[in-house]
């Protein structure tokens, strides 16, 4: 069976072709994150939600810092015009990485702990603070590694270290959650999945120690600064910004509420990303290696067409899944302890699926030296995102709070990428409009069973398998007619 399958994918799909690229990737990363998931049920048996939302503290401030840390110098690295400045790019990158860790690593020795706690920073993650400089550290040689990996169009580390990690992280956290080790167990696997697996990815890629050290001069790392300054001065502000909104939920759930409500909304967030998130990365990885080629070719807003139909096609059937059915998906899988991470869940579907589909287009931006109308953008979708949560914080619960975030993150969002389709000239009708008419072709029929259930017509195990069956016969229906890899022939 799997011998006919890939002789089908070799007939299919050519050797060297955008999705033969994407799907080398996404393999791998489809099997690693499977672990994860698979791993996840344990996991959350294991550690509470406090627990879990102390490490999600912990990780988010750390990934607030991350754009700081490398002053986004690796965003350039997947697009570099040859070797020597990609390997610029990557030099000039880690010596950043070092001196604000060296810098954080000062500040939380020197800083008592009574000062975070004033700052609202939970007690729990506040003992727990000489983690962040390891954090940021680790992030910094993760995206990098990837950045270079994708450079070198070497999927197939990538995809190996994606195994690597998730097998990694999910024996480390469940071995340590056995042996109650709390907090410090979850962030040992968080480590795990950052570090594992670079090595592969550079050797694979021709990228050694000595190669980096022999690029740490001086006038080179100030030319290459100075030749790529757009990033530290806008797509850096952007970033963080795009990252505040996202991570900004942990962190005042946390100060507001409780980390107990951070790790609930962290579960949901993961949950519904976790089977299909690095697929959206595996594509967008091959997608971003391919920027300037078709530019130069003149069929960049084809690629994104095709990309951004594949995505909702793959996309569509999950988040509608999530947004009729996250309390009682999670319930089942995690416990029920978790059941209000389901809540959360639900909410936040409909934004993570604009997300999830679009992600990788704002990478133009970068191309075209855009970063500074992007940066406009981002500070307003960030200043809405969080004005809203902390209003709704404010006045209502948790819930409400989350509910309120994550719809004015899809109006907002969704706005932005009308935006950004504009730029690159492709079509809103054969994107934007054909990936909200995807989601609904499965929503609808979905929330018509859940109204059948809510009104006692239907049990929720009928309810929940009617469902499946609905949304796997549409899924049949649209597949047969229009297979995905048909979107990147």
């Amino acid at each position: 069976m799997l011998f006919a399958l890939r002789k089908i994918i070799a007939r299919r799909i050519p050797a060297g072709s955008f999705l033969r690229h994407a799907l080398a990737v996404s393999s791998g990363v489809t099997f690693g994150q499977a672990i994860l998931f698979l791993a996840t049920p344990v996991i959350t048996r294991l550690y509470s939600p406090f627990e879990m939302g102390t490490l999600a503290t912990l990780t988010s401030l750390a990934a607030l810092i991350l754009p700081f840390a490398t002053l986004r110098f690796d965003v350039a690295i997947g697009i570099a015009r040859d070797d020597a400045e990609a390997e610029n790019l990557t030099a000039l990158t880690l010596s950043c990485t070092a001196g604000i860790a060296g810098v954080l690593a000062l500040l939380v020795a020197a800083v008592p702990g009574s000062w975070w706690i004033e700052r609202g920073m939970a007690a729990s993650a506040v003992e727990l603070r000489w983690a962040l400089p390891l954090l940021v550290a680790a992030a910094s040689l993760d995206t990098v590694m990837q950045r270079f990996g994708t450079y070198r169009q070497a999927y197939k580390a990538l995809a190996v270290a994606s195994v690597t990690r998730a097998v990694g992280a999910s024996v480390v956290k469940i071995g340590a959650g056995l042996a109650q080790a709390g907090v410090l167990g979850l962030l040992a696997g968080d480590l795990c999945r950052q570090l594992l697996g670079t090595g592969t990815i550079a050797r694979v890629s021709g990228l050694s120690v000595r190669s980096v050290l022999s690029r740490l001069r001086w006038q080179e790392l100030l030319a290459t600064a100075r030749m790529h300054r757009r990033y530290p001065m806008y797509t850096l502000w952007g970033s963080f910004l795009n990252i505040a909104g996202l991570q900004a939920p942990v962190q005042i759930l946390s100060w507001r509420y409780s980390p107990a409500e951070s790790g609930l909304y962290s579960l949901g967030l993961g949950a519904i990303q976790a089977p299909i998130g690095l697929i959206s990365a595996g594509i967008s990885n091959a997608f971003i290696s391919r920027i300037r080629k078709g530019e130069q070719a003149g069929r960049l807003p084809d690629m994104v067409t095709s990309m951004v139909q594949a995505l909702a096609g793959i996309g569509a059937p999950w988040f509608a899944l999530c947004c009729a059915w996250g309390p009682d998906m999670v319930a089942l899988v995690f416990g029920g302890r978790w059941r209000e991470g389901g809540m959360y869940l639900a909410f936040l579907a409909p934004w993570l699926y604009i997300m999830f589909v679009f992600a990788s287009c704002s990478m133009v931006l970068n191309a075209r030296d855009m970063q500074g109308k992007d940066f406009g953008w981002q500070l307003a979708l960030t200043s809405g995102r969080i004005g809203a949560l902390c209003v709704a914080g404010a006045f209502l619960s948790a819930r409400w709070a989350v509910a309120a975030f994550a719809l004015v993150s899809f109006i907002m969002l969704g706005c932005y990428q009308i935006w950004v389709l504009r730029i690159i000239g492709v079509s809103l009708r054969t994107t934007f409009a054909y990936a909200l008419r995807e989601l609904s072709m499965y929503l609808l029929p979905v929330f018509a069973i859940v109204l059948l259930v809510w009104r006692d017509a239907l049990s929720v195990p009928l309810g929940f398998g009617l469902s499946l069956a609905v949304v796997a016969a549409i899924v049949a229906v649209r597949f047969r007619a229009n297979p995905v890899f048909r979107f990147f022939s």
